[in-house]
């Protein structure tokens, strides 16, 4: 029982993550400017607690600690922008895909459109010439005198 309670729970959380990070996708591909200045607030945060934090401190060890705390914080605020960016390229990536398949498919449309636009005209032609000639015979025997 605690098994199936423990998966379930897993599965919840699991389902809480995935709808965060669809939110966060969303609102990254709409919003990428308002994204982009949040992370860049947020760099410039780390920055100041990087300043302030080794501006109190006076011994080499401690100082050693803060700036490689530091760099793993910033190097992880990074990856962390670039997963999401990275992630709203796929969007686009994918929108793209979508376009360029609905254009295909236009194409193909289109020049299916012309091919029997074509034999319309074709026989149409046909129909045309076919009635020019018999006009023209009927008012060349009519001047021959024959009708």
């Amino acid at each position: 029982m605690a098994r199936l309670s423990c998966s379930f729970m897993g599965k919840v959380v699991l389902f809480h993550i995935d709808q965060f990070w669809k939110g966060l996708r969303s609102f990254a591909f709409s919003n990428r400017t308002i994204f982009e200045f949040i992370f860049l607030l947020i760099y410039t945060f780390e920055q100041m607690l990087l300043i302030l934090f080794t501006s109190t401190v006076t011994k080499p060890e401690e100082l050693s600690l803060i700036i490689s705390l530091f760099a793993v914080i910033v190097l992880t605020t990074f990856s962390l922008h670039k997963m999401v960016m990275d992630s709203r390229i796929r969007i686009l990536e994918e929108k793209v895909t979508l376009l360029h398949t609905q254009t295909q498919q236009v194409i193909a449309e289109y020049k299916d459109i012309y091919e029997r636009y074509q034999v319309v005209k074709e026989s149409l032609h046909k129909i045309q010439t076919k009635h020019l000639n018999r006009n023209t015979a009927h008012t060349n025997k009519k001047k021959e005198g024959l009708l």
